[in-house]
């Protein structure tokens, strides 16, 4: 149920962003001091043993997707600090990345169709993820 939560905010949040982005001189679109925390969802599904390689597969998806959503509060925090043009190159940017995560996610397959393969690309998935999640706040603490 989570991750479709998650999927369901940031779906709307996303189209709600490029309807901000089309506009000549957006107003904040997240206040300053909201700052969502997703950490205690992820040390929930943490600490959730899993019985199986299904229910590990899950919960491995369940943590990419906190970690997606954590990355996509972050970048929309730094696209609201950025004037125009740096908006512009962000998002050329993180579409490219967006990209690269699939790619590198999927090399990162080892059981090349097993059932492990899901927890295998997750895993990945989340790394590449939680690398970008530092390297956007950084970048966003530096334009503050």
């Amino acid at each position: 149920m989570l991750p479709r939560c998650i999927k369901a905010i940031c779906g709307v949040a996303g189209v709600w962003f490029l309807l901000a982005c089309s506009q000549s001189q957006p107003d904040l679109w997240i206040p300053e001091n909201w700052k969502p925390s997703l950490e205690q969802v992820r040390e929930q599904i943490d600490r959730t043993a899993p019985a199986s390689q299904q229910q590990l597969n899950q919960s491995s998806q369940n943590m990419a997707d906190v970690a997606d959503a954590q990355l996509f509060i972050s970048y929309i925090q730094l696209m609201q600090r950025l004037d125009q043009q740096q908006r512009a190159v962000l998002f050329k940017e993180q579409q490219a990345w967006l990209e690269a995560r699939i790619q590198q996610a999927s090399a990162a397959i080892i059981s090349k169709g097993g059932s492990l393969a899901p927890l295998e690309y997750n895993d990945a998935f989340i790394e590449i993820t939680d690398a970008r999640l530092k390297d956007l706040q950084q970048r966003g603490d530096k334009h503050r």
